[in-house]
């Protein structure tokens, strides 16, 4: 759908896309900009700025958002434009102080999801995301703001022990828009005062209930034990929904043989049955939208995440 040029400038994680139902491709160029590739092959380049990052389009096609970053600050906000490139809209700002990425509009086109966390890297005196259900503010965590920018809340106090974005991440509404799925930093306890982190897959309710429980042992999908001195271990990320909702799509750095890679695994909501799935990088004939599991059409029709991981 798009040209490639070797990468030199940065880390591949860098950029973005997002895969609408009826194949239209929101991306972020090299320079920043954001552009909108359709199904017909034409190209809409969505705004010019060279700070705007992390684009995300609806499920039907008619909606993008994304960040901007304000490099005096660090912070960022929250825009959104149709895909027809009319009615650009601020829907939440940084505020000069908050550093926000990762927004995701919800199935049913009501809400956004987002990340917040302070402008500053590593300030963990910061209290600006929020609020909370209290009224309070607190250092970091997972936003969700209705489509229009009014009534901005958190619900979830990061994924796991992550209490802000760390890495390479992303968000993933549930098709009924009541859960999101997303990675998060498990603390596990090495003994002799001794700890490390283990990132796994977390899942939560989107209204608020969840606000606590970002460590709750029955909100975490994987459980991944793995040699935390190991250079590839085991890290799922980039979760995706299967359309009834039952399971996830993630991907994985080692297989159950421990090869390194890129390896896709389907994984119930509940943590049973994780199995690898395959998805060809080729195929013989295009179509539309369509990514590969186990049975044609056992997935939504959007890409895997919203980095560059496959072509489909």
């Amino acid at each position: 759908m798009t040209g490639c040029t070797p990468d030199t400038a940065a880390s591949p994680w860098s950029y973005f896309f997002s895969v609408a139902a009826e194949s239209s491709v929101a991306f972020q160029t090299e320079s920043g900009s954001i552009w909108l590739a359709k199904s017909d092959g034409s190209s809409l380049q969505l705004d010019d700025s060279t700070e705007d990052y992390s684009p995300s389009i609806s499920y039907d096609g008619s909606k993008v958002v994304f960040a901007r970053l304000d490099p005096a600050t660090n912070a960022s906000d929250i825009y959104s434009i149709n895909s027809d490139g009319s009615d650009l809209q601020l829907v939440v700002s940084g505020q000069g102080i908050n550093y926000l990425t990762d927004p995701v509009i919800s199935p049913d086109r009501s809400s956004i999801a987002y990340y917040c966390g302070p402008a500053v890297n590593g300030d963990t005196n910061a209290t600006g995301c929020g609020p909370l259900t209290d009224g309070s503010y607190r250092y970091g965590g997972v936003m969700r703001v209705n489509i229009d920018g009014s009534d901005p809340r958190m619900i979830v106090i990061g994924g796991g022990a992550n209490l802000e974005p760390v890495g390479p991440t992303s968000l993933s509404w549930s098709p009924d828009s009541q859960r999101l799925a997303m990675d998060g930093l498990l603390t596990v306890d090495l003994g002799g005062g001794l700890s490390t982190t283990q990132r796994q897959l977390f899942e939560y309710r989107t209204d608020g209930s969840d606000l606590f429980n970002n460590q709750d042992p029955t909100r975490q999908i994987t459980n991944f034990t793995y040699d935390p001195h190991a250079v590839f271990p085991n890290t799922p990320i980039y979760a995706q929904f299967s359309p009834d909702g039952s399971q996830l799509l993630y991907m994985d750095f080692v297989d159950g043989n421990g090869n390194q890679g890129n390896f896709s695994y389907l994984i119930g909501v509940d943590g049973s049955v994780p199995h690898q799935v395959f998805l060809t990088p080729t195929r013989p004939a295009r179509t539309a939208g369509a990514v590969r599991g186990p049975t044609e059409g056992s997935f939504p029709p959007r890409l895997l995440g919203r980095r560059r991981l496959w072509s489909t």
